[in-house]
């Protein structure tokens, strides 16, 4: 296996070299790297644009390969009408890079592996956007007007964000990647700048013939835990707002294809189809049509260029609104990044997409969001700060994992634990192999055979399987209990499955354990209490079993689910008078089952001892 950042920092390293990568979580993934190109050319002239496509195209034909970069302005030039609307000579519209087969590496999912582990290696600062509030305002209000005018039915309007970068670019694109299952990501050094696309949308791939495009265009937030998660999926499904506008980018693209296909070809495969990412679920539609005969690039690329779920519709007039009132030249954000072999051509759309300065770290990456009739501007204002988080705010890097009890040779709740263990790589979009687990599984409690051993599993997100184990030492003394003084968000997705991001609960362990307490339970933002940091609790009162739901943010215990079932535990949410006025109060959790709890000490200094 070789290294992600090895290859990254070679990429870094090397002038005009491009790693193009897909997640493993894409069944069958296949990355390139591609170093040493043998020619480099770049257009501004408008006039040459297309007779260049057709020259690369008989380039690539002859077992070359190609990256190209298409800004979003040479759509101005592929339609007479738009022509007026770009300066000519005044900035660079294509690049392409061309390869020899010999200076391409191709990668399976398996060869790569991903070896992050969340040092700070990098920062982003003094991050502005190049429009002012107020004018942003305004376009918006100016962009409903035209609405109400029936120039256009939705304008994807776009500003930038500006920042200054310092650090590892590979450690930073691992990062970005880490957080954005994207299947059409790209790390390009082009000498004096550096391009970071995590895009995940597909604009071409051309095959056999055969045009395939993918718009998205209706999105939503994931929810925080997976029967929200479900509802925020349905939701989404069935917002007609959200189906209105993605038919509108559609039949666009139906539109754009029906020029240069078969009569009758252009089909949509599939409408409305709801894609997971990690922050958002994303509504996307996919056509297909087959190409007339002798159709070359350049016109498949003239007729279809750029793509409508960045502009609007209608796309020529959507695009004069765009020009009229976006502050700066898009660039390469909202053009496309190709990847062209002799078998096949894939254009992504270059959403999602960075562009660092090599001497200077300025940095800066475009934010769109679609504008339709209602559309309110303080709401679209407020969430292109919020696109801005997976930039400035990324998660952490984090692991899943399973702690277990293995008794002589044999591991508790087996099945219940990989089911929980599934249940969050699926939701937080991991790699997970059920054989390859259950085979680490099966190793380690062969060698386990006497006692009882604590069994830790970990599971990375590219689906690389670690585990530790230590034979579990009893419980001596009563068991001492805190109330912490901290506050948890119970739609918090950390507390809702088992990872290593769990520092609030790591730090308060520490802190109180030093004292002599065996764990320490928490409240949340509601007062509700919610568990310990290593385990789960329920109380008696009144001779009837409680214990909190998970919807008060916690994680749904292996051990929690068995005494819910053998004590006919009634789910309530507890507060803090509902622990002074139990009779008893316990602590479970898969390694040590059942403990009765003995003293629990509130912040205030107050000890409620519980009946022996």
């Amino acid at each position: 296996m070789i290294k992600l950042s090895q290859i990254l920092k070679s990429v870094e390293e090397n002038k005009h070299s491009a790693f193009f990568v897909t997640p493993p979580v894409y069944p069958d993934a296949e990355s390139y790297l591609l170093q040493s190109p043998s020619r480099i050319v770049t257009v501004t002239n408008p006039e040459e644009i297309e007779d260049y496509i057709d020259e690369l195209e008989g380039e690539v034909i002859k077992n070359k390969t190609a990256v190209v970069l298409l800004n979003y302005e040479c759509g101005f030039w592929f339609e007479k009408k738009l022509n007026k609307y770009s300066k000519k000579n005044s900035e660079v519209l294509f690049t392409v890079y061309i390869y020899d087969e010999r200076n391409k590496q191709t990668f399976k999912s398996d060869e790569i592996l991903f070896d992050i582990r969340g040092e700070d290696s990098y920062s982003i600062n003094n991050f502005k956007l190049n429009t002012e509030k107020q004018k942003y305002i305004k376009d918006i209000r100016k962009i409903k007007s035209y609405i109400a005018a029936g120039d256009t039915y939705q304008v994807n309007y776009t500003v930038k964000g500006k920042f200054e970068f310092s650090g590892s670019l590979s450690d930073f694109f691992q990062t970005l990647i880490f957080n954005q299952s994207a299947g059409y990501a790209s790390f390009i050094n082009q000498g004096n700048k550096f391009i970071l696309s995590i895009s995940p949308e597909l604009f071409l791939k051309i095959e056999n013939g055969q045009v395939t495009t993918r718009p998205m265009k209706g999105t939503i937030k994931r929810g925080y835990n997976t029967e929200t998660d479900l509802a925020a999926k349905n939701s989404l499904m069935q917002s007609s707002k959200n189906k209105a506008e993605n038919v509108m980018i559609v039949d666009l693209l139906r539109n754009d294809l029906g020029r240069i296909s078969k009569f009758g070809t252009v089909e949509v495969q599939s409408l409305f189809d709801v894609e997971k990412y990690e922050s958002l679920f994303q509504m996307t539609s996919t056509i297909t049509a087959e190409l007339k005969t002798n159709i070359s690039l350049s016109n498949l690329i003239r007729n279809t260029f750029p793509c409508g779920s960045i502009t609007g519709a209608p796309k020529i007039r959507t695009m004069e609104i765009i020009d009229e009132l976006e502050s700066e030249s898009r660039g390469l954000y909202t053009g496309s990044i190709g990847l062209l072999d002799k078998n096949k051509s894939v254009f992504n759309v270059a959403i999602r997409t960075i562009e660092i300065q090599k001497d200077t770290g300025e940095g800066e990456i475009g934010l769109g969001s679609g504008i339709v009739w209602d559309s309110e501007p303080e709401f679209e204002y407020n969430e292109t700060l919020l696109k801005c988080n997976f930039l400035l705010k990324p998660d952490p890097y984090f692991e899943i994992i399973e702690t277990m009890l293995i008794e002589d040779g044999r591991i508790s709740f087996l099945k219940e634990h990989l089911g929980r263990l599934k249940s969050a790589c699926d939701f937080f979009l991991f790699v997970y192999s059920n054989k390859k687990i259950k085979s680490v599984c099966e190793q380690v409690a062969q060698a386990e055979k006497k006692g009882k051993t604590r069994f830790r599993l970990r599971i990375t997100k590219w689906g690389e399987v670690y585990y530790d184990t230590e034979k579990l030492k009893e419980n001596c003394g009563s068991i001492r209990i805190a109330l912490s003084e901290i506050r948890t968000d119970s739609e918090n997705p950390f507390l809702h499955f088992k990872t290593t991001n769990r520092k609030i609960y790591i730090d308060e362990h520490s802190k109180y354990s030093s004292k002599g307490f065996f764990d320490v339970i928490f409240l949340n933002q509601n007062n509700n209490v919610t568990e310990g940091s290593i385990s789960n609790l329920l109380i008696i009162k009144n001779n009837i079993w409680y214990t909190p739901p998970v919807s008060d943010g916690l994680l749904n215990g292996i051990y929690r689910d068995y005494q819910i079932v053998a004590t006919r535990t009634q789910i309530k949410s507890l507060t803090v008078e509902d622990l002074k006025n139990a009779v008893a109060l316990y602590l479970t959790n898969a390694l040590r089952g059942l403990m009765k709890v003995d003293e629990l000490e509130f912040p205030d200094g107050f000890v409620k001892k519980f009946q022996s």
